[in-house]
């Protein structure tokens, strides 16, 4: 039965690469829409399945069923796609509501027809010999599916165009697939003992995923690791933000807990004179002085572990070989900062030190504190200074 084994494999193929779909996995946009799509299309091939069996074991009446079905998945299919077109392209213009309604009435007439096709033939039937008969109503409805297709697919173009501004690689994949059903279902008319139209179908999906589903997919994750990074990157200056910093004390806490943190230093900074220069030079200039010593602490202590903590604060912390090299960078440091605060212009930056104590300390918060203490000292002595 190389008519049902066809169908088979597009049938696992179909599920295969929707399987994000059909799994919920998926942000693909209009998601719910192309989620009923995708089942439609799957019910399609059920029965376009069973058409080559019932066919192959002449089993006339459950033929005739099964192929009555077969028209109603077709139907199923336009009515679920044209409601995915217009929810993916965010349209509510008098021609998606066009659109919407020549799906729904197709949907609708082909049920009429259906059960008009019970009592007077003129869609198809199932002779005494298990042949499958076609009528000119079956012809009309796919010249009409034809003629749709065709204008979903202009209709697409030009809703990217018009309403959005420009035709992306996704909005022309999603105008292509539109066409090639088209371009199918014109071939299932004159091949209609072969699965055509479920050839035509599997081709499409098969690119919808590739260029579009996929893609979408990968914008949004995209998108959510650009929040991400936004949400743990302080903007201004490119250090951790204060949202990140929260979350490092949460783990450097469980690591005191679990004994896995036995050495480690906390460097509070604070800048000195940030509000003079915001109110007589302005925030621009203020930013600026902020971006500057920042710039400066990087010099001396690196930026992997370094926090915007608010405003004008920062916090490091130092492990590894800053660690080790702890004294002599706050020494460096220091004097540079001293040098700066001479020569004026240059940021002043106070900062105060604080090791972590295995034998008493169970939180990062208590090595924190000692080291801002020694920041406020420090920032004190800076004042002498002047």
């Amino acid at each position: 039965m190389p008519y049902s084994s066809f169908v088979v494999l597009a049938l696992i193929i179909h599920f295969l690469i929707n399987i994000d779909i059909f799994s919920k996995k998926s942000d693909f946009p209009a998601i719910k829409t192309y989620r009923i799509f995708a089942a439609v299309v799957a019910l399609y091939f059920v029965t376009d399945i069973l058409w080559g069996f019932l066919e192959s074991a002449k089993l006339v009446t459950a033929l005739y069923i099964d192929t009555a079905l077969y028209f109603v998945g077709m139907g199923g299919i336009i009515l679920s796609w044209t409601a995915f077109l217009v929810r993916y392209l965010r349209s509510d213009g008098w021609v998606s509501k066009i659109i919407r309604s020549i799906g729904v009435l197709f949907f609708a007439t082909e049920a009429i027809i259906l059960i008009i096709n019970i009592f007077y033939p003129i869609l198809f039937t199932v002779d005494e010999n298990c042949n499958y008969v076609t009528y000119p109503a079956r012809n009309a409805m796919l010249g009409v599916q034809f003629v749709f297709f065709v204008i979903l697919f202009f209709y697409t173009l030009f809703t990217s165009k018009v309403i959005h501004g420009n035709i992306n690689s996704r909005n022309l994949v999603i105008a292509v697939f539109s066409l090639i059903l088209g371009v199918f279902i014109a071939l299932q008319f004159y091949y209609p003992n072969y699965p055509v139209y479920s050839a035509g179908i599997l081709i499409g999906v098969i690119l919808l995923n590739s260029y579009t589903v996929k893609n979408s997919k990968t914008k949004v994750q995209g998108e959510l690791e650009a929040a991400n990074t936004l949400a743990y990157t302080d903007s201004l200056t490119g250090v951790h933000s204060r949202h990140a910093y929260v979350e490092m004390e949460e783990r450097v806490d469980k690591k005191i807990a679990n004994n896995e943190l036995t050495e480690f230093a906390v460097v509070v900074f604070d800048l000195n004179g940030l509000k003079h220069i915001n109110d007589t030079l302005g925030h621009k200039s203020g930013d600026q002085y902020i971006v500057d010593a920042v710039a400066l602490i990087k010099e001396y202590f690196g930026n992997e572990h370094l926090y915007r903590f608010g405003g004008d604060e920062f916090v490091i912390l130092l492990d590894g070989e800053y660690y080790q090299k702890r004294l002599i960078i706050m020494k460096e440091f220091n004097n540079k900062v001293e040098k700066n605060l001479k020569e004026g212009n240059k940021p002043v930056i106070s900062c105060g030190m604080s090791d972590f104590n295995l034998e008493s300390d169970n939180t990062f918060r208590a090595v924190f504190i000692r080291a801002d203490r020694q920041m406020y000292e420090r920032k004190q002595t800076l004042k002498n200074l002047k």
